[in-house]
């Protein structure tokens, strides 16, 4: 008698002509789907179906088999591999990999999608680094919290960097990839605040000397980025007239964008899955 339990799978051979995998992608529950002429005949659990207690059961004697369709791949069981963090997101870009490992696919997709990932990823980590070392500063005193603050503000920087080209990597994946599909709101609605508050970050240089857009033209209100008592108080980013609210906005934003990656992913299963 033998136990079987789980179905292990493996990426890619490693192409070195071993002929070994390069590394674990992802499990399955097994149980019982019937038992015929000395046959046992297993499949995956069901998404959402409550795990058995116990394995399934195998006679000595008794091959393993599972019948065409037995074995499914759930997109939302491998998402759940990916523990949630700060503000509830958890990192999608191994998800995204390891979906795309099995079957064949469009590579121009395949690098998009993963790479757009890879870019919301880092900006929500970004956005929590910020978020939690200001609020550990504010509740410091003196020099202290300046560096704690300064090192906030400076990370928060980055953090609008990266997820202004993430949206836009959004819109593109929309318009380039799924034109069936649409950008949330929550990303669209922020787009036009960060856009001008990341190009100030990003052309940082030029707002301290008082200029601004490609013609560096003199503009009064340029040093209005390094005016930030709004971040550290209450969570909110200015450039001008321009407000971002980074606690919560980018937050919305972020989920939205990941929940776009996760419905076009399970709407374009891949081919041979």
């Amino acid at each position: 008698m033998a136990k079987v339990e789980h179905l292990m799978t493996a990426g890619p051979e490693s192409g070195d002509g071993s002929g070994a995998s390069c590394e674990f992608l992802h499990s399955a529950r097994l149980v019982l789907d019937s038992i015929e002429d000395k046959t046992v005949y297993v499949r995956s659990l069901r998404y959402g179906e409550e795990t058995p207690d116990e394995p399934v059961i195998v006679p000595l004697g008794y091959e393993v088999k599972a019948k065409p369709g037995a074995i499914a791949i759930h997109l939302r069981e491998i998402d759940e591999r990916s523990a949630k963090g700060f503000g509830g997101y958890a990192p999608i870009a191994n998800t995204v990999w390891t979906w795309y490992q099995f079957g064949v696919h469009d590579q121009r997709f395949l690098h998009f999608i993963f790479s757009f990932a890879r870019r919301l990823d880092t900006a929500h980590a970004l956005w929590a680094v910020a978020i939690q070392d200001r609020d550990r500063a504010n509740s410091l005193v003196g020099i202290e919290a300046r560096v704690g603050l300064i090192g906030a503000l400076a990370t928060a920087e980055v953090a609008v960097v990266a997820l202004y080209r993430a949206i836009r990597m959004a819109k593109s994946l929309v318009e380039r990839f799924r034109p069936d599909f649409s950008v949330p709101d929550g990303a669209t609605s922020v787009l036009e605040p960060l856009k001008q508050i990341r190009d100030a970050f990003e052309h940082i240089d030029e707002r301290a000397e008082g200029t601004s857009g490609q013609s560096h033209n003199p503009d009064p209100d340029a040093w209005t980025i390094f005016e930030q008592p709004s971040f550290f108080s209450s969570g909110v980013l200015t450039y001008k007239n321009w407000s971002l609210g980074f606690d919560d906005d980018v937050l919305a934003s972020l989920l939205d964008c990941r929940e776009l990656i996760m419905e076009v992913m399970s709407n374009a299963v891949p081919k041979g899955a």
